[in-house]
């Protein structure tokens, strides 16, 4: 039997009572759903294993494209090192706003952590610390007031890399100029964030970007 893809809602009910599926391909008037349906067949000891690989963020060729990379004998491996890199970065952030603690209670710690998980898809956390990177700083400066970027462009172009935002800060203050100041004390280099909108509310719908076309991190510029 060839599997089959339904996109009825209705497709596990029918399979709960032992009907047929529909092979439902057009999907109108009611919530999308997305099944894989078929038969397989198990001898004593046998497993079966398979994945469905969403990846909304792909136009037509791009799609077509992630089809032929997973379409290998190495796909399965593909997708859990993927998953293993996303989870890994997702600790990462999650573990510079303390969300990992130990205790004698599991649940609090699980609470705790899913507490800080919402709190920072809210706010956003601080990927490097106490460090700004240089080029989002001049970008925010520029998307905030480009007569004020042109009147420092010599300086604020020579802020590149990592800085130390105390060392940063000292030298924005010895270019005398209140508003550019202001500007540097408003740059918030957060990411991870929704910014507005409870994310852990289920009819709240939103995206939160991480990363931009280049797959660098995407930072929230001001407050």
């Amino acid at each position: 039997m060839k599997p089959l893809l339904p996109l009825a809602t209705e497709a596990p009910d029918a399979m709960i009572r032992a009907e047929a599926i529909d092979p439902c391909d057009l999907n109108c008037g009611q919530r999308g759903a997305y099944w894989l349906h078929g038969e397989v067949s198990l001898e004593p000891g046998q497993k079966k294993e398979w994945v469905i690989v969403l990846d909304s963020d792909l136009d037509a060729a791009g799609i077509a494209k992630r089809i032929d990379e997973l379409d290998t004998k190495n796909g399965a491996s593909l997708i859990a090192e993927a998953i293993e890199s996303n989870a890994s970065e997702l600790a990462g952030l999650l573990t510079s706003a303390d969300a990992f603690q130990c205790g004698n209670d599991l649940m609090s710690q699980i609470h705790h952590t899913a507490n800080v998980l919402f709190n920072s898809m809210r706010g956003g956390v601080f990927i490097n610390g106490y460090d700004i990177k240089g080029e989002h700083l001049q970008a925010h400066v520029k998307q905030a007031n480009r007569r004020l970027y042109d009147l420092h462009e010599t300086a604020l172009s020579s802020l590149n890399g990592l800085l130390n935002y105390k060392e940063c800060r000292s030298q924005i203050e010895a270019l005398n100029d209140l508003d550019l100041l202001r500007l540097f004390l408003e740059y918030l280099p957060l990411t991870f964030s929704r910014r507005h909108g409870d994310p852990s509310r289920p009819w709240n719908k939103f995206v939160i970007k991480t990363h931009d076309s280049d797959g660098s991190p995407v930072h929230g510029l001001s407050r």
